[in-house]
């Protein structure tokens, strides 16, 4: 059995559409377990009242935050943020 091109097309779409679907799935899902399970960028801007978005890329590129990618996203665990905001109130 020989697939033709325009099958190939298809079967291509249907598994695009249906990973697309269980990624925003689970993209949900970890962010609405129990209280905020991971920021934004824009997030953790808020929470430090910082203007620069390269100022959480420096602390990522340094180890002071680790980005956990998802998809073409990134995120940073709630942990890890709330510890950064504890240690910079000493």
């Amino acid at each position: 059995m020989r697939l033709e091109n325009k099958d190939l097309e298809i079967l291509r779409n249907l598994f695009s559409d249906e990973i697309d679907s269980l990624k925003s799935e689970i993209l949900y899902e970890l962010k609405t377990i129990g209280k905020k399970d991971l920021y934004t960028t824009e997030d953790i801007m808020k929470r430090f009242t910082i203007k620069s978005k390269k100022t959480i890329a420096n602390w990522a590129d340094n180890g002071i935050l680790n980005p956990v990618k998802i998809g073409h996203r990134v995120y940073f665990k709630s942990e890890d943020v709330e510890a950064l905001y504890k240690a910079r109130l000493q």
